[in-house]
């Protein structure tokens, strides 16, 4: 137990012996190594004279001298060559030990301090333009992204029909890259608003020049729209077969239904429907409404104009209208068995005196006896009931029942 007690206390001397004497010179000599240039080059050289492996090792390691040397042969080698050409090649030793292309300036300026000094200013005109390329790069690329983000902006303020030309006619110049740049910035909304009314022709290659993430909320957008068109004309079908004064309380106003799903249901109705509707509502909201409905034919395509039809129409009723108010007038004042006289006369005539047609389709049939029944249905309640009094029974009760089904 003492032997073993003694070995360790032998050993700990050993340990602390090696540490003060060894270890601790041997990490001094490294740091200094390391850290001293001129220690270093002297341990080098030192080294490289010790047998083995240790001076074979260092030998490979340039001397001073030798350093010097050949640091003084690339210095006239570069003073001999095209100034140009130097600064190229000091640009390059410079970018990657810019030690070694201070040592080699150094003496260059010791043969010759006139050329040196030009090919110092060449290399400096090589770093400048370096920066330059990069700066001039950086501002292209800035100017690109402000005129696309100014486009983009130009694009989403015109009107959607105009918009939309011009959508198409980049696309026909196959500008595929720069439609892809807008679409991936524009707002999404107004994006699909383009590729809805775009022509179908160009739509595939439209969508398929945006990027995936953009392109699945751009078709959803447009399902969207599909579905609410659809439900918009099939509520034109019910305001098609319903009377005109329920229609014109619902769609003869805002208060329902936007201007723009307006517009699609007006378009899908008849142009007689859309008339009679429309001529019961105020002159402000029919010119918004064909307003609206010229943008939709625009947008679609149409070749002939239904908002020109329904104000056709529309004009024509209104002139009727304003004639069988005149009679209406005049009758009134009239004797009632005078308008007896006339009512015998003109009741029995179905023949068409004018006939009221939009592309060779008649809208509305004018007849005597149609006028005489208009005129009938807008006169005083007592003044018919006066007239028919002394009419034949069988033929007042005719027009009474004319009367109950208009």
């Amino acid at each position: 137990m003492a032997k073993e007690k003694k070995s360790k206390e032998i050993l700990k001397i050993v340990l602390i012996f090696a540490s003060v004497f060894i270890l601790i010179p041997i990490t001094v000599f490294i740091v200094v190594y390391l850290v001293n240039n001129d220690f270093k080059k002297a341990t080098n050289e030192f080294l490289r004279y010790t047998p083995g492996i240790v001076g074979e090792h260092f030998s490979k390691y340039p001397t001073e001298s030798e350093k010097t040397e050949k640091e003084i042969f690339l210095a006239n080698y570069y003073l001999s060559i095209e100034d140009e050409s130097s600064a190229d090649k000091l640009y390059i030793i410079k970018k990657s030990d810019e030690g070694l292309f201070n040592n080699v300036i150094k003496s260059m300026n010791q043969i010759s301090t006139t050329k040196t000094k030009n090919i110092i200013t060449l290399v400096r005109n090589i770093e400048l333009r370096k920066d330059l390329l990069h700066t001039l790069y950086d501002e292209i690329k800035e100017e690109q992204e402000i005129a696309l983000s100014e486009e983009i902006k130009r694009l989403e303020g015109l009107e959607l029909s105009l918009a939309i030309k011009e959508v198409e006619m980049m696309i026909e110049g196959d500008s595929r890259e720069e439609i892809r740049k807008i679409f991936a910035s524009m707002n999404v909304n107004t994006a699909a608003d383009i590729l809805y009314y775009i022509q179908p022709d160009i739509y595939s290659r439209a969508i398929s020049s945006i990027e995936t993430k953009k392109r699945k909320e751009i078709s959803s957008l447009l399902a969207q729209k599909d579905k609410k068109n659809e439900e918009l004309m099939k509520k034109a079908k019910v305001y098609e077969a319903m009377d005109t004064e329920r229609a014109f309380s619902e769609i003869g106003n805002t208060n329902s239904y936007k201007l723009e799903d307006l517009s699609t249901i007006y378009m899908n109705l008849s142009i007689s429907k859309a008339a009679e509707i429309l001529i019961n509502a105020d002159n402000d909201f029919v010119n918004e409404i064909i307003s609206k409905i010229e943008i939709l034919e625009e947008l679609m395509g149409e070749d002939e104009s239904r908002s020109v039809k329904i104000m056709e129409t529309i004009n024509f009723k209104k002139q009727y209208d304003k004639k069988i108010d005149e009679l209406v007038v005049l009758y009134e004042k009239m004797q009632p068995i005078d308008v007896v006289k006339i009512l015998d006369k003109m009741i029995k005539n179905k023949n068409n005196v004018t006939v009221f047609e939009i592309d060779e389709n008649p809208i509305y049939a004018i007849s005597d006896s149609s006028i005489i029944m208009d005129v009938l249905k807008s006169m005083k309640k007592q003044k018919v009931s006066q007239i028919l009094s002394i009419m034949d029974p069988s033929e007042a009760a005719n027009i009474t029942r004319e009367l109950a089904i208009q």
